[in-house]
């Protein structure tokens, strides 16, 4: 898939999920506003109706015109109705799976078992474990500090990753 077919399915996505519905019906405008806005992608009318009409056949989504006859008899066309399929949530959910696993560094584990369950927020006669960049224990893992000690320094921290990064080749 082309980088402007993954913004153009992000951007339809994103209009569906906002309004937590499985179809959306920007106007063509609308979508190249929006690809512009969060993808920095500028591409033409006709280009958008090339990617659409790719994604529809390779089955990301249904299109439904959608149209209504006007006073004068005249056909008055509306924006087009996009009912996602499968393909798309299967897309959108991997590309979730990508970004979790990427921020999966940064977390600090084990601080939500330490909340007070009556609503009384965090309490200090709890340990506390900070997550030391790399330091591991014997097995390979992550090693903690206990309570007493104070959390790692940012410069501590960001000395050892530049020591992991010359380790690695970086």
């Amino acid at each position: 898939m082309l980088s402007s077919e993954v913004a153009i399915v992000r951007t339809l996505a994103g209009v569906g999920l906002s309004h937590q519905k499985p179809y959306c019906y920007p106007s063509q405008a609308t979508i190249l506003t929006l690809v512009s806005q969060y993808h920095g992608l500028e591409i033409s009318r006709r280009t958008l109706n090339r990617h659409l009409k790719a994604l529809e056949v390779s089955g990301y989504f249904e299109r439904v015109r959608r149209h209504r006859k006007g006073v004068d008899g005249k056909i008055l066309f509306n924006s087009t109705l996009y009912k996602f399929k499968g393909k798309l949530f299967k897309f959108m959910h991997g590309l979730g799976k990508q970004a979790s696993s990427f921020f999966r560094v940064f977390r600090v584990p084990w601080m939500a078992q330490h909340q007070s369950t009556s609503g009384q927020g965090f309490k200090a006669e709890y340990p506390v474990r900070w997550v030391r960049i790399g330091k591991g224990d014997e097995k390979g893992g992550p090693s903690a500090t206990s309570s007493g000690d104070p959390p790692p320094s940012v410069e501590e921290n960001l000395s050892r990753l530049r020591q992991l990064i010359k380790k690695i080749g970086g």
